[in-house]
């Protein structure tokens, strides 16, 4: 928070988000925690669309603005904060329209939720695997054998864990692209998924 000169904290209603702003309140009685928009208050709000797409000067002035604060892994050290600006956050990743894609990273992974407000935008179909769920390569085995993705987002170690078996390099296979994000891709590891028909690329590696 005082890296990225941050003063407020959007909180869920989660009990682990509760305890997150608990304890910055403890650290800082500075910080201001507001609750997160719920269903409620924004399903019923009527959108003006030529509204919304109107040139607005103020608003391309502003696309270089912070709109959201990231933060590394911590693989590596303490965490670092990573500035993104509108226009960085609305920058299209490359899978294609009308795709359907799938990301085993949870939303707090900074590719997930750019993935995310990019499906939204694209109006492309997009799954998450349930985070409540270890990602073993049996569960992830299933979960692509139901979704059958044309793009599957991830990370290294869960390509690792699909390499391990046939049926997880056959479902790696099946997807029209395999994107690797966060860390590096081991050159090992990556060879050997394009020897195996794969269509792997890295993205975002670090």
């Amino acid at each position: 928070m005082r890296e990225s000169t941050s003063h407020t904290v959007v909180q869920s209603s989660s009990t682990l988000s509760f305890a997150l702003g608990d304890r910055t309140r403890e650290l800082d009685e500075s910080i201001a925690i507001i609750p997160i928009v719920t269903g409620e208050i924004y399903r019923n709000v009527v959108w003006d669309a030529q509204d919304v797409r109107k040139p607005n000067r103020v608003a391309l002035e502003a696309q270089h603005d912070t709109a959201i604060i990231y933060h590394s892994s911590g693989s590596t050290g303490l965490p670092k904060s990573i500035a993104t600006s509108h226009a960085k956050l609305l920058s299209p990743i490359p899978t294609g329209e009308g795709v359907k894609a799938l990301t085993s990273s949870p939303l707090c992974h900074a590719f997930a939720s750019k993935l995310t407000i990019n499906s939204m935008i694209a109006g492309k179909c997009m799954y998450l695997t349930n985070a409540s769920i270890p990602l073993t390569t049996n569960t992830l085995v299933e979960v692509l054998r139901v979704v059958l993705p044309d793009v599957f987002l991830t990370v290294p170690y869960v390509l690792k864990l699909l390499a391990e078996t046939g049926d997880g390099v056959d479902m790696l296979r099946g997807c029209r692209q395999v994107v690797s994000s966060g860390s590096t891709l081991s050159d090992d590891l990556g060879e050997r998924l394009v020897q195996e028909g794969v269509n792997v690329e890295t993205l975002f590696a670090g």
